[in-house]
């Protein structure tokens, strides 16, 4: 038979008690102050635990959102993240993300991982001055260019990721090339 019990509040931040924390035992016991307090710690412990799971199922449940989003946009969409490269402290950027649709519209696969300035050279100067434009003024823009590479061309709208630390810039863009639209030239 149990001959012990001791137990503390399990609340909410807002005070609604959800349940208790106790400690059974088949013995006769008394806590002392100490380990009254050590009961009330470990309850809080239980209900940081229970809002980190909390927090935690949320957070997968706004990325599943946000990668169901991202995987059925029609427009291509990539972040980019700036690099130190031998061209200069923030001279290049590689493809941190990007769409399935990136490269139904700029006819290039497999881009994350890939430096621009592998991955077309001849044009990278252009495409790095233009983003880096938005990396250091935090000012989005939105443009018309061909990607040279694949004779393509594109419009875009691109703005910086917060915080600027984190060196990121978004990019939106479609391939208008079949839509017979005469894209603007925008070379930096």
């Amino acid at each position: 038979h149990l001959r012990f019990y001791a137990g503390a509040l399990l609340k909410t931040e807002d005070g609604y008690p959800i349940g208790t924390l106790c400690v059974l035992d088949y013995q006769t016991r008394t806590l002392n102050q100490v380990q009254r307090q050590a009961l009330q710690v470990l309850a809080n412990q239980v209900m940081h635990q229970l809002k980190l799971r909390r927090a935690l199922k949320q957070a997968a449940s706004d990325q599943a959102r946000y990668r169901t989003l991202f995987d059925s946009m029609d427009e291509g969409f990539c972040v980019i993240e700036f690099i130190d490269s031998p061209h200069g402290p923030l001279s290049d950027y590689i493809h941190v993300e990007a769409n399935a649709a990136y490269a139904r519209h700029a006819g290039i696969e497999n881009v994350v991982g890939q430096k621009v300035r592998e991955m077309v050279p001849d044009e990278a100067e252009g495409w790095v001055a233009l983003y880096k434009g938005v990396l250091d003024t935090g000012v989005p823009i939105r443009f018309t260019r061909e990607l040279v590479a694949t004779k393509r061309y594109l419009e875009l709208a691109s703005f910086r990721l917060e915080p600027p630390e984190r060196r990121q810039v978004a990019v939106l863009f479609q391939d208008i090339t079949e839509t017979g639209a005469t894209p603007r030239r925008f070379d930096p």
